[in-house]
Parts: C-alpha cells; structure tokens; sequence
C-alpha cells in the first residue's frame, strides 16, 4: 500500500502539472480538489502501515499473535477508512460546485 502511495504521488506530479500558462490559471480552484483527494491518499497509506505493522508486529497493536493483529489492524483501519469516505464526500461535492461555476464563467450553462 505504501509503494503504490508514493507511486501515484510521482504520478500526480507528472499529470498536474500546468505546463501551459492557460492551464495555471484553470488549476486553481481545482487545487482544492487535489489536496483533499490527496489528503484520502494519505489517509489510506496510513491505513495500510497500521494494518501491516499490526498483523507483522502484533504486540504492537496490544495484542498476541498474528491473526489477532490482522484482527485488531482491520479495526484500526475501518476507523481511518470513515474519515477516507468523509474527506472524498467533500471532495466530490466540491468538485461538483466547481465544475458547474467553471461552466458558467465559459458559458457553457
């Protein structure tokens, strides 16, 4: 989980980046867009890194033995998962405001 986390971070470097002026003045009110949807990334890479240190490590968690790790790290990262689904629902919701206003300003609607 933490390799593709790092992975699509290079990713997003390379996609978003404004490489035609227009295009600088387009991304920014999508930069909010971007840092939440990142924010849910990092949420999930975390996730992972407990999940994967519980069932690896499982004194880590509080726990004896690996399947009670795999246990305990699944409950750790359903609560991280809930703030993933929040953070994603505002960024949708924002996304949608945002692409009906910049509809409007290219009267389109």
């Amino acid at each position: 989980g933490l390799l593709l986390g790092v992975y699509r971070a290079i990713l997003w470097g390379l996609l978003f980046y404004p490489g035609h002026p227009d295009m600088q003045v387009i991304m920014i009110p999508h930069s909010l867009t971007l840092i939440l949807e990142g924010q849910a990334y990092i949420l999930v890479m975390f996730a992972a890194w407990l999940q994967g240190r519980a069932f690896l490590f499982p004194q880590s968690a509080g726990v004896e033995g690996h399947l009670r790790g795999y246990v305990e790290g699944l409950k750790r990262t359903g609560k991280i998962y809930i703030l993933v689904i929040l953070t994603l629902l505002v960024a949708a919701v924002y996304e949608v405001i945002e692409v009906i206003w910049m509809a409007q300003m290219m009267g389109g609607a």
